[in-house]
């Protein structure tokens, strides 16, 4: 995160996160840029800079989720409640973040996202596999005996694997067990939130995801 900051805050560096880009060398899901850092570079860079840029992520493209997300953005309202955002981010999204020192740390801890926008977080949200931070990449292991886990993959050995659940559960399964690991390239958090909440429930959680923590002492 520092590096690509760096790399952004600079134009002369602009063409290098591009060339890595358009060259494969880095992955969109690896450089896990948030709308705002897309906009750097295809709204606030030079005009040759701004013209790759917009073939490799048009300023309305959402990866996965385009028209869900777009129709979503229209309906918000300007304002959200933070009590009832609270309580929508413990049904809906402490199994696996941390915000407001409520939830469990699986995926990324979320009390430091209060800089980002409404459209930003609404756009995570609804398309959450947009931008995907490596460490957070979910990985399946089914069993011989046919089960089926799928979490954040924390320690591999010649033993066996642990996988990182919902609710911070750790899993271990032996090698001799395994029939089958595989890396699902996406994240852990689901698509179609959408499905428990309206407009309004989803501004009350980015309004709580908004509040800034407060201040622990002298």
């Amino acid at each position: 995160r520092e590096a690509i900051d760096t790399l952004l805050s600079d134009q002369r560096y602009h063409e290098n996160i591009l060339d890595g880009l358009e060259k494969k060398v880095v992955t969109h899901g690896e450089l896990n840029l948030d709308l705002e850092q897309r906009r750097t570079l295809l709204r606030w860079s030079t005009p040759s800079i701004t013209a790759r840029a917009k073939k490799i992520f048009p300023d309305e493209e959402y990866i996965n989720r385009k028209d869900i997300v777009v129709e979503w953005l229209k309906k918000l309202p300007e304002q959200g409640d933070r009590e009832q955002g609270k309580l929508m981010f413990t049904a809906l999204c402490s199994v696996c973040h941390i915000a407001g020192g409520i939830g469990f740390q699986v995926g990324p801890d979320l009390t430091s996202v209060s800089h980002r926008s409404v459209e930003d977080l609404a756009t995570h949200i609804l398309d959450p596999n947009m931008a995907i931070n490596p460490k957070y990449i979910s990985t399946s292991v089914q069993t011989r005996a046919g089960q089926r886990f799928t979490g954040i993959l924390v320690a591999e050995d010649e033993l066996g694997v642990t996988l990182l659940l919902p609710a911070a559960a750790r899993q271990p399964i032996p090698r001799k067990e395994i029939k089958s690991i595989r890396t699902e390239s996406r994240s852990l958090m689901p698509e179609g939130l959408e499905a428990a909440m309206d407009p309004k429930k989803l501004r009350d959680l980015i309004e709580f995801l908004q509040a800034r923590p407060a201040p622990t002492g002298h």
